[in-house]
C-alpha cells in the first residue's frame, strides 16, 4: 500500500509540495480552505491563491508550488483532503493522467506525464541532486516496465558501458542505455538516493523494442492500488 507521506522540495527560489492526484471535490475543498485563510482564489485548470504575503498554486496533477513556503497554508489541510471520497473515472482517463502510449508493431513509445520530473524543472532537480518522482508515478512506471523488453535511454548518476557524460548544474551524469530490468532496479523516486540511480529523460519519453499491452483489468488493479496517492477510482 502507498500510504501518503509528506514530501516538501526546495528548488532554487521555489518551494514545492507533492500532493495526491486530486479530484474535483478535493480541489474545491482546498479552495474553500484557502479562502478562509484570506486568499483570493481563482481556478481554471490550476488553482491560484493570492494573499498580500504570498501567491501559491495547486495543480490537479498533485503539485503545489510557491516562491514563499506554502507549508503553513497547505499542510494542515492535507488530512481533510485524504478524507475525501475517490472520484470514479474510466480506466482510460486514469491512464491519460499518467502517460500516453503509442504502439508500433511489437514496440511502443511511452510519454510519461510526471508532476515535477519534466522540462526545466527536471534540470533544476538534477543540479541539486533531488528527485520529484512521486510514489504513485514510480509504481505506474514500474508496471509499464514489466510489460516491456529491450533497452531505453535514461540519465544515470553512475557510468555505464554505453554512457555519454552529461554535466548538469556542475554534477556529472551519464546518458545511458539500460535494460528495462536495470531501470526497474535503479529508477529513483522522491526521497533519498540509492547507490545507483536512474532518471527519466527531461521530455519523459521511453522507447520499448517489445511491449505487451496488458488487459484492462490489470490497469484497473494498478490504479486501484495507488491508495492515498491518487483520488481517482477506476471504473
Amino acid at each position: 500500500m502507498l500510504e501518503f507521506t509528506l514530501h516538501e522540495i526546495r528548488v532554487g527560489s521555489r518551494s514545492y509540495i507533492l500532493l495526491p492526484k486530486l479530484n474535483e471535490t478535493q480541489m474545491q475543498t482546498l479552495g474553500f480552505r484557502l479562502k478562509r485563510q484570506g486568499f483570493e482564489v481563482a481556478s481554471l485548470s490550476t488553482l491560484t491563491a493570492k494573499r498580500r504575503d504570498m501567491v501559491l498554486r495547486v495543480s490537479p496533477s498533485g503539485l503545489c508550488w510557491s516562491s514563499s513556503d506554502p507549508a503553513d497554508s497547505i499542510v494542515p489541510g492535507i488530512p481533510e483532503l485524504l478524507g475525501c471520497p475517490k472520484e470514479p473515472v474510466p480506466v482510460k482517463e486514469l491512464e491519460d493522467r499518467y502517460f500516453s502510449l503509442g504502439l508500433a508493431g511489437q514496440g511502443a513509445v511511452l510519454r510519461f506525464e510526471p508532476r515535477m520530473e519534466t522540462g526545466s524543472l527536471w534540470r533544476s532537480l538534477r543540479a541539486v541532486n533531488q528527485c520529484g518522482l512521486s510514489p504513485d508515478e514510480h509504481r505506474v512506471l514500474l508496471f509499464l516496465l514489466e510489460q516491456a523488453e529491450g533497452v531505453c535511454e535514461l540519465l544515470t548518476d553512475y557510468p555505464t558501458h554505453s554512457g555519454r557524460k552529461s554535466v548538469i548544474g556542475g554534477r556529472v551524469y551519464f546518458v545511458s542505455r539500460l535494460k528495462t530490468t536495470e531501470i526497474s532496479a535503479t529508477l529513483r523516486s522522491v526521497g533519498g538516493p540509492s547507490a545507483r540511480n536512474s532518471y527519466l529523460p527531461a521530455e519523459g519519453i521511453l522507447r520499448f523494442a517489445k511491449y505487451r499491452p496488458p488487459p484492462r483489468r490489470e490497469f484497473a488493479a494498478l490504479f486501484d492500488g495507488l491508495d492515498e496517492w491518487c483520488y481517482l477510482r477506476p471504473i
